[in-house]
């Protein structure tokens, strides 16, 4: 590489040259951003250009919302249990194992 080479170079050659140029890779996640805060944006629009009035959609936003919040408590809870459970099964196993081996 002479002298003449380096003159004739653009500035992307020369980022490119060193590893800096940018990627495609680079650009997906502002990609991503700008298509998300479009999406809020949308959805926002959709929610003040609905045709039930804002008292009765957000009632029903409430509503929904909170039967969804009480459907994850119960599953929750019902996990809860179910590792509660699982926990005084294994430990009484653990308790019948170490009796049947004393008795031996």
């Amino acid at each position: 590489m002479n002298l003449e080479n380096l003159t004739n170079m653009s500035r992307m050659d020369l980022l490119r040259s060193i590893g800096l140029a940018p990627r495609f890779s680079d650009m997906i996640l502002p990609a991503l951003g700008i298509f998300a805060a479009g999406a809020i944006v949308g959805a926002g629009t959709a929610l003040m250009l609905a045709p039930r009035s804002g008292n009765k959609l957000r009632r029903q936003i409430r509503e929904e919302v909170r039967s969804k919040l009480g459907e994850l408590e119960q599953m929750l809870e019902g996990d809860e249990r179910k590792r509660k459970k699982d926990k005084d099964k294994e430990s009484s196993e653990h308790e019948r194992g170490a009796a049947s081996k004393k008795a031996a």
